[in-house]
C-alpha cells in the first residue's frame, strides 16, 4: 500500500540522473508526495540537462532552493565568465536551446520557509536576520 502526502527531501543529485530515478522509483513516489530539493543539479554533463528536464516537468511536485552550481552558472553566464571551453559551449547551449529552463533556475528562491522548517542549500547565521543574509551565505556557507 502506498504511502501518500509524504515530505521528502533530497540533497545533492548532482549529475546522477540515474540514481535519482532509481530513488524516485524505491521511494514509490506518488502525485501527492511533495519533494523538497537543496541540490547541486548542474554539475556536470550531459545527465545534469536531463536531471534539470524531469525536475522542470514535474515542477509542480517540487520546492527547490538554488544551489552553489546554479548559482555558479548564473552568475558565468552574467559575467561571461567560464571555467573552459567545454563549460561555456554548454551553458550557451543551454541558454539558446532551453531558455525556459534558465528561467526556471533564475527563479528559484534561496531559501523556503515552512512553519515546521527552513530549506536552505548551505546554512544561516543564527543571529542573523533570515532576509539579511546575502545570496553567496545561503548557497556557499559551509562554516562560520
Amino acid at each position: 500500500m502506498k504511502t501518500l502526502n509524504r515530505k521528502i527531501f533530497i540533497g545533492d543529485i548532482h549529475w546522477c540522473f540515474d540514481e535519482f530515478m532509481l530513488l524516485l522509483k524505491k521511494l514509490d513516489i506518488s502525485k501527492n508526495d511533495l519533494i523538497f530539493l537543496t541540490w547541486d543539479l548542474i554539475s556536470k554533463w550531459p545527465k545534469s540537462l536531463k536531471v534539470l528536464k524531469y525536475i522542470y516537468k514535474h515542477r509542480d511536485q517540487f520546492i527547490f532552493v538554488k544551489w552553489n552550481k546554479e548559482f555558479e552558472l548564473l552568475e558565468a553566464i552574467r559575467l561571461d565568465k567560464y571555467y573552459s571551453k567545454e563549460e561555456k559551449k554548454l551553458w550557451t547551449k543551454l541558454q539558446k536551446k532551453y531558455p525556459e529552463l534558465l528561467r526556471f533556475i533564475k527563479k528559484a528562491p534561496y531559501y523556503f520557509e515552512h512553519k515546521n522548517f527552513l530549506l536552505v542549500h548551505a546554512w544561516i547565521i543564527p543571529w542573523k536576520a533570515l532576509n539579511d543574509h546575502s545570496p553567496l551565505e545561503l548557497c556557499y556557507l559551509r562554516d562560520y
